[in-house]
């Protein structure tokens, strides 16, 4: 049961020679992951991961945006929803409101689960795209490929991502009057001391949000160690080590992470290319959304 794939055609809803089908795997815990797979007849050559931004879900409205696009030039996507810890998770966000235990490695492995799954299903070439924080996993979840030689990445398309720093974090909470440096280093005390705390602090644009120990080193406590911390790993040093093609859409008006644009202008780095695209917001709404996709499309035709 550990590697269960259930697979239901469900609809044709974009052509006469596409389906999308319902697959199910399974995450550490064995609780059932959900994804899409959009395909079409001359399924085996570009397929693209699809992966959502914070807390989000695969029917966010970028994530059916991109979706489209490449159903309408043919091209395979496998569309999926981060468990957060919940089996099945609907297609929301992950409420504030709830107590947040999950682990961003977790999120790491399932995406892990997912490219394995494209693998199997003998791509020719397999992409990696990701929304803001997806953006940081896909580049996370490709060094974990690149490290344990699972096949390859043809290319990966980051937009909007994250690229905050324990530094950042530490400034931030500065700014809320909250000495975040030493509570981390109480939260590591006593996870050594198997003593998992429920906090309550400002968490993933949660205010006051009742968060774990666990969870909130997992996804603030960023270091370039990776045996010590493999999957907590920031941006920019993972942009500098990165043996895919890498490919960085940032918005001259966006407000959610503004600073990544000039963060990522500073790595130089013959696998990474990064295109400005003016006057766009966080989410790249309507037409530069085209302005992103007019790209994307070419990088996987070229290939």
């Amino acid at each position: 049961m550990k590697n269960l794939i259930l697979i239901l055609t469900i609809f044709l809803p974009l052509d006469a020679i596409s389906e999308s089908q319902i697959i199910i795997l399974q995450n550490e815990k064995s609780q059932k992951l959900h994804g899409v797979l959009d395909s079409h007849n001359d399924k085996g050559k570009d397929v693209v991961l699809l992966v959502h931004g914070t807390r989000g879900h695969q029917k966010m409205e970028i994530i059916d945006s991109i979706k489209s696009i490449l159903s309408e030039n043919q091209i395979d996507s496998l569309s999926i929803n981060l468990s957060y810890g919940e089996e099945l998770r609907e297609n929301s966000f992950f409420s504030c409101d709830k107590s947040h235990r999950h682990l961003e490695s977790s999120s790491i492995n399932e995406l892990l689960k997912w490219y394995k799954y494209l693998h199997t299903q003998k791509y020719s070439n397999i992409y990696l795209l990701g929304h803001s924080r997806g953006g940081l996993n896909v580049l996370q979840l490709s060094e974990i490929i690149s490290h344990n030689d699972i096949g390859h990445v043809k290319g990966l398309f980051l937009l909007a991502p994250v690229s905050d720093s324990l530094d950042d974090y530490i400034l931030e909470y500065e700014t809320k009057g909250v000495n975040i440096k030493s509570k981390i280093n109480e939260m590591i005390d006593r996870i050594k001391t198997n003593n998992n705390k429920l906090n309550n602090i400002d968490f993933l644009y949660c205010n006051n949000s009742s968060v774990s120990d666990s969870s909130f080193l997992s996804y603030y406590y960023l270091t370039d160690n990776p045996r010590s911390h493999p999957y907590g790993i920031d941006l920019v040093t993972l942009l500098n080590r990165t043996n895919f093609k890498t490919y960085i859409f940032t918005g001259s008006s966006d407000e959610l992470v503004p600073l990544t644009h000039n963060r990522v202008e500073q790595v130089k780095h013959n696998n990474v290319t990064n295109f400005l695209i003016e006057d766009a917001g966080h989410f790249f709404r309507d037409l530069y959304m085209d302005d992103v996709m007019e790209v994307v499309l070419d990088i996987i035709k070229e290939d």
